[in-house]
């Protein structure tokens, strides 16, 4: 079963990053598979803690309408963690 963790929150500085940061450290130190997908294009924060996160985009320009789609794609195989911008 693919599971996806969205860390979401509808204004900056409220804390997304360092729950993310929270999960992903829970699950290296448990030694749990996962996928860590930085979806906060403008800040990629997390991404900065840990170099191995995915990129994603949330738009709505049509021409980058499935660039979200990876999140999908990576939970075929494993759980994903996904930070994602503010207000989304």
């Amino acid at each position: 079963m693919a599971r996806i963790h969205l860390i979401d929150g509808e204004k900056g500085g409220v804390g997304k990053s360092l729950f993310t940061r929270v999960m992903v450290q829970y699950a290296i130190d448990k030694k749990l598979e996962h996928t860590l997908v930085d979806a906060d294009i403008t800040n990629q924060d997390v991404k900065r803690f840990y170099n191995y996160a995915v990129d994603a985009e949330f738009s709505e320009a049509v021409n980058k309408g499935d660039k979200a789609d990876i999140i999908f794609e990576l939970a075929r195989k494993q759980p994903v963690i996904v930070n994602l911008p503010a207000n989304v």
